[in-house]
């Protein structure tokens, strides 16, 4: 038992470490409870002649990982910050594009032109 315990407690205490350095918010705090209550539960197994060590440092640990997230989740400011460069190059691929369209038209107009005199010339050579 003590040491499925241990184990699950080490696992626990692994992925509240992962999720408190990963921006994930206030979603860290499940893994660090999970990872606080089964500390709790190995400390209270542990008998009092026994070094408690172990428990003690998982103990330490969750509780430094919630301090972390809850600091993180306070403190830290969420800004959205414009990409002007962004932008502009948004716009002037717009342009781009749009010169393109023109471009292409007047071609397409130019080769219509030139297959309508093609079509009158052989009219009139037909007539």
């Amino acid at each position: 038992m003590r040491i499925t315990l241990i184990i699950l407690s080490a696992v626990a205490l692994v992925i509240a470490v992962i999720f408190a350095i990963l921006p994930l918010g206030t979603i860290a705090l499940i893994p660090i409870l999970i990872a606080l209550l089964l500390a709790l539960i190995l400390k209270y197994k542990y008998s009092k002649g026994q070094k408690q060590l172990m428990p003690n440092i998982f103990l330490g640990v969750a509780i430094l990982c919630g301090v972390i997230v809850i600091s993180k989740s306070l403190f830290a400011e969420e800004k959205v910050v414009e990409d002007t460069q962004y932008e502009e190059r948004i716009e002037e691929s717009q342009e781009e594009a749009i010169e393109e369209l023109e471009e292409i038209e007047s071609e397409l107009e130019e080769l219509e032109l030139e297959e309508d005199a093609e079509i009158e010339e052989n009219l009139d050579t037909i007539n």
